[in-house]
Order: C-alpha cells, then sequence, then structure tokens
C-alpha cells in the first residue's frame, strides 16, 4: 500500500509505503538501520522471572531514544539448536523471524520493529 503523505517544505513528497508484519505496519524499503543483540543470556536459576525479558526492554528504550543511529528495529540471530533454543523467547519478546530455519545453520535471525508506522516516512523520488 503506498500513500501520498504530503509534500515536504523543499517540495519533496513523501510517502508511507507500508507492509503488514507481526501485526504491524511497517515502512518498505531495502535495508533498515538496527541494534543488532549479540549476546544474551540469564543463568539457569534466574531464568523465568523475567529478567530476559527486562533486558530487552530495556534495550529497545536505548534505541528508541538515541539519535545517532536512527535505529528502527532490534535484531538478533537466536541459537536453535537441538540441545537449546532461544527462538521462543525472542518470541515471546515480540520479536519475528526474518528467514526460514536452515538445516545447516544454529542460529535463526530475527528482529523487531522499534517504531509504530506513523513514526517512519520514506522519501519518494519524482
Amino acid at each position: 500500500m503506498k500513500e501520498k503523505k504530503k509534500h515536504a517544505a523543499d517540495g519533496r513528497n513523501w510517502t508511507r509505503n507500508s507492509e503488514r508484519q507481526n501485526g504491524k505496519e511497517c515502512i518498505s524499503k531495502p535495508r533498515y538501520p538496527a541494534l543488532d543483540i549479540a549476546y544474551l543470556a540469564v543463568q539457569q536459576k534466574w531464568r523465568g522471572i523475567g529478567i530476559g525479558n527486562f533486558i530487552i526492554k530495556e534495550i529497545a528504550i536505548q534505541g528508541r531514544n538515541q539519535t545517532f543511529a536512527g535505529c528502527q528495529f532490534l535484531t538478533v540471530e537466536a541459537l536453535a539448536t537441538k540441545e537449546y533454543s532461544g527462538v521462543g523467547f525472542y518470541e515471546r519478546c515480540g520479536f519475528t523471524a526474518n528467514e526460514v530455519k536452515k538445516p545447516y545453520k544454529d542460529t535463526l535471525r530475527m528482529y523487531c520493529t522499534l517504531f509504530e508506522k506513523d513514526t517512519n516516512l520514506e522519501y519518494e523520488e519524482e
């Protein structure tokens, strides 16, 4: 769905080019700035009481509030092996798989949006 938003002060058109993902509207473009979670672990005796979820929420707050990179997403390579999988945890935190699980890969690429659709506008060339 593409809709014209309005003309900017310099005459450029801003458009909203949206896709529906994980129950939210996303703005379409080839790449987005993202904050990648490299390693996240909670000691087994402390799991199940919300510590991991709290950490993810705090990372999201920092991603929304920083002004240096303009991050739009949180991303992670979730461990997905027979012995242990973090995929369910990240799904409960609002992440969505960004790829189909590959049998030769021990991780699954996942993402979570930081902002709702109205905060993202895309520049349209005329």
